[in-house]
């Protein structure tokens, strides 16, 4: 599980046993993207699951410009509204 959400496995215990002291509702979109079909509509790819948003958001904090697709990414999480500039 910890793998498919790209975070630790301490993070998914922690959230197991209620003891996670971080935001809760980024690691709730985590789960909804991987394992429940949740979907956004991005403004540069069109419909993505909410895990992946949530990847590219936090790719997207400090420019890039190696990668055609991560420059075009950049500028459109910077003006989505769903991109807070908050740590996922």
């Amino acid at each position: 599980m910890a793998k498919r959400l790209d975070r630790s496995s301490s993070l998914i215990s922690n959230v197991l046993h209620k003891k996670y002291p971080g935001d809760m509702a980024s690691v709730e979109d985590l789960v909804r993207g991987a394992f429940m079909a949740s979907v956004v509509n991005c403004p540069a790819l069109g419909e993505i699951a909410t895990d992946m948003c949530q990847g590219w958001r936090k790719k997207t904090r400090t420019f890039s410009g190696h990668n055609a697709l991560r420059v075009q990414m950049y500028r459109a999480c910077i003006h989505c509204p769903r991109n807070t500039g908050e740590p996922s």
